[in-house]
């Protein structure tokens, strides 16, 4: 009898273990911190799960930090998760099918130690930071700044992402069917010649007439240099090292134009405006070296090379 008891016990202990490890919400809105707001008076610990679904729940408000095992948020949720200027830090992943998470401003700061993934406007990103800590996917669309890669540590891109701001501490970025485009006149890059990347792509498309002076990248991707209905120039002045081949073109009458200033270029071939397509580009050698190993392809009217006689060390074509 004495040993059915114990059984007993040891099965219902377990099983409120278990129980203690997902946090439900109760109230309609609230702060995530407030006990109240949570069943049995639990705000989440760093050992807990958070699931929220259906369309019981309206606002939760994000004011000081918070922590969590993992959220969830399922694709028949409608709530509203709002993170103020804190820190969220979530030890595995984030997976927003539905509601709307709202990243708060510049001095937000989520993290995540495995995988963050979600899906069309769930997420809006605002002026926060997303630091992906581990092992894990990344997927969504528009970020402000994500810092990714960390030494020993791979990040997989589930499909193409649209940051402003990129940094690489020394892991693996790699990807099947993704890669980063940069829409802004001022793209933050960094990491990118200390990291591995391994992914479709990198591209820029701005706007508007700027001057994007480029830092030392090496990545076994392509890269397009591209800009949209106006002038734009690339300035290499360090070290430009793509695997995959350069391709330089304006869409909609824009004109990119890449320009070498001392610094060195290495690539598998570089192609200047698209064939077949009034849409041009512009190689500019001030100073420097360039080695390619096919081409340097002028594919169109609108496109040209400008390389002085003397004053660059030399283009190797090999």
């Amino acid at each position: 009898m004495k040993k059915l008891i114990l059984l007993a016990m040891i099965i219902c202990g377990t099983n409120a273990m278990t129980m203690a490890k997902q946090c439900n919400w109760i109230a309609t809105s609230g702060d995530w911190n407030n006990a109240s707001n949570w069943e049995n008076a639990k705000v989440p610990t760093i050992n807990d799960s958070v699931v929220f679904s259906g369309d019981k729940i309206d606002t939760i408000y994000i004011k000081s930090k918070a922590v969590a095992k993992s959220i969830t948020v399922a694709e028949d949720a409608t709530l509203t998760i709002n993170l103020k200027s804190t820190n969220l830090t979530v030890a595995e992943d984030i997976v927003i099918k539905g509601g709307t998470f709202l990243g708060g401003g510049g001095k937000s700061v989520i993290e995540v130690g495995r995988n963050f993934i979600y899906t069309a406007n769930h997420f809006l990103a605002s002026g926060s930071t997303v630091v992906l800590k581990g092992d894990g996917i990344l997927s969504g669309g528009r970020y402000n700044k994500l810092i990714m890669a960390f030494k020993d540590k791979t990040i997989e891109l589930d499909g193409s992402i649209y940051p402003r701001s990129v940094s690489l501490q020394g892991g693996t970025l790699q990807s099947v069917k993704g890669g980063i485009k940069f829409y802004s006149d001022k793209p933050v890059l960094k990491g990118f010649d200390t990291s591995v990347t391994q992914i479709n792509y990198i591209a820029f498309q701005p706007g508007r007439v700027c001057e994007i002076n480029l830092p030392n990248i090496k990545t076994d991707s392509s890269i397009n240099f591209e800009c949209n209905h106006v002038k734009v120039n690339y300035v290499v002045t360090g070290k430009l090292e793509v695997a995959q081949g350069i391709k330089v073109f304006g869409n909609d009458n824009g004109l990119p134009t890449l320009v070498l200033n001392g610094g060195e270029i290495a690539t598998k071939s570089i192609d200047l405006g698209l064939r077949n397509r009034s849409r041009g580009g512009v190689l500019k050698i001030i100073s420097g070296k360039i080695t390619v190993d096919e081409a340097v392809s002028v594919c169109n009217g609108e496109s040209s090379t400008k390389i002085p006689e003397t004053g660059y060390e030399s283009l190797v074509i090999k």
